[in-house]
């Protein structure tokens, strides 16, 4: 399975966060696929903090069953708001929600 959708919806489950200049990155388990293809079990989800996601991803306490929907971008910017996957394909938040 590989990414090739421009779009992707994943319930994740958060566990180890690691502080980085804009924000901070979840070490994310995907628990689901509800929307496109991804075939990366575990990726690190770069955010800016939670006032951006609906009160997700606030420091520092892990989370269960968050759903993510995210685009994919051609580039990555120099403060990226979502993920790389494996196979180099960059995704960026478009939403969160439980």
């Amino acid at each position: 399975m590989s990414t090739t959708a421009d779009s992707l919806t994943l319930v994740l489950d958060t566990s180890q966060l690691v502080e980085i200049g804009y924000g901070y990155q979840w070490r994310s388990a995907v628990r689901r696929v509800v929307a496109g293809a991804l075939a990366d079990t575990e990726l690190w989800l770069s955010v800016y903090g939670s006032d951006f996601y609906n009160g997700h991803f606030q420091c520092c306490a892990p989370e269960q069953g968050v759903e993510v929907t995210l685009k994919r971008i051609a580039a990555r910017p120099a403060a990226l708001s979502g993920f790389v996957a494996a196979d180099g394909t960059i995704w960026e938040i478009v939403s969160v929600k439980r």
